[in-house]
């Protein structure tokens, strides 16, 4: 695949396209309309590969949050601790060379929350000085 200029494009792979990773979100929906209930099949579905649960849940999460009410969400240190090292270790593990595109994407769409993170974390941090 080459671009207007004749370069070759950088190929972008996906996971959802992998093996029963879409068919683990349907599955989770037709087991149930409640998207705890949802959350829960796929968290706990032994016949899943880890693979097809991660990806069910974090899809699973974003769908249910993708409508902004602005209502507050309360996670302790811990659960924002495992979940940016969830996060984490997925960018480090991103197939090598992505278009500056891709990560400027994901760098859009996460900065705001993890400032809000880091501020408040922060605050919390001089109030008990």
């Amino acid at each position: 695949m080459f671009n207007k200029i004749g370069k070759k494009e950088k190929e972008i792979t996906y996971r959802d396209t992998d093996s029963g990773v879409r068919e683990a979100l349907i599955g989770a929906k037709n087991h149930s309309n409640s998207p705890y209930e949802q959350f829960l099949w796929l968290k706990n579905n032994k016949e899943l590969s880890s693979q097809q649960s991660t990806i069910g849940m974090v899809e699973l999460a974003q769908m249910n949050f993708n409508v902004h009410k602005g209502e507050t969400i309360h996670l302790n240190d811990g659960e924002v601790d495992y979940l940016m090292r969830g996060l984490g270790d997925a960018l480090r593990h991103m197939q090598e060379d992505l278009p500056e595109g891709v990560w400027h994407y994901i760098k859009s769409h996460i900065e705001d929350s993890l400032e809000h993170a880091i501020k408040q974390s922060t605050k919390k941090a001089s109030n008990t000085d």
